[in-house]
């Protein structure tokens, strides 16, 4: 087989892996995005004003519901 045939085959291979490459980074980039997106309003939705607990009664945030005083690096 000729030298050219050589040359296009490995350059279009190439081509080809560099193709899948960008699009594979591209989703991943975007799943990225939307899993941020998603974390976001997840932590929007959980949030709870500090010194106030869930049934609105006013409590110290690190105190559980049976007295017990949970460290900061715990909760």
């Amino acid at each position: 087989m000729p030298w050219w045939f050589w040359v296009l085959l490995w350059g279009s291979l190439l081509l080809a892996s560099v193709v899948g490459l960008v699009l594979v980074c591209w989703r991943v980039f975007r799943s990225g995005l939307a899993l941020l997106r998603e974390v976001g309003r997840a932590a929007a939705t959980v949030s709870i004003a500090p010194g106030s607990a869930p049934d609105g009664s006013a409590a110290a945030p690190n105190e559980a519901d049976d007295g017990a005083v949970v460290s900061r690096e715990l909760a």
